[in-house]
């Protein structure tokens, strides 16, 4: 019996990538190239918190940034191993369709972190009150949801 195939990022784009187009100098000036190339290699289980974080701060393949993330924030609400929040900060701003198909989780992490945040060692009160508000904001937007269905 066959194994499952390995679906990489490339084959889910129908990505065609030349490394030869992007120049040497262009390389030394920017680690882009190099993570990109790597990425597009990299099934959607093999993403990295850092991966999800540059795909979101990139807008590039946002959609799969999603699902990964959510397993991430599902682990640690805070995905402390970059900025504390920037993965959910990053996710509150993300179109709704991109996250609608997620309500539910989305809001058992939001309850999960609001109930562990007072608990958490913020780097400064400053982070604490951008991750809020994002709680705060992609929470709206998912309840919005059911206001928007009922208008239909």
């Amino acid at each position: 019996m066959a194994g499952k195939a390995r679906l990489e990022i490339k084959d889910i784009y129908n990505i065609i990538y030349d490394p030869a187009s992007v120049s040497e100098y262009d390389r030394q000036r920017s680690p882009m190239p190099e993570w990109y190339e790597k990425l597009i290699y990299k099934t959607i289980e093999e993403l990295t918190v850092f991966d999800v974080w540059r795909m979101f701060i990139q807008e590039l393949f946002v959609d799969t940034a999603v699902k990964r993330a959510i397993v991430y924030l599902k682990e640690d609400p805070f995905c402390t191993e970059i900025n504390d929040g920037d993965i959910m900060r990053y996710l509150s701003k993300v179109d709704i369709e991109l996250v609608k198909d997620f309500k539910k989780e989305l809001l058992e992490i939001i309850a999960n972190a609001r109930k562990l945040k007072g608990e958490y060692d913020w780097i400064s009160e400053a982070d604490e009150i951008q991750y809020i508000a994002a709680i705060d904001s992609l929470e709206k937007k998912l309840l919005d949801l059911d206001n928007k269905s009922k208008t239909i």
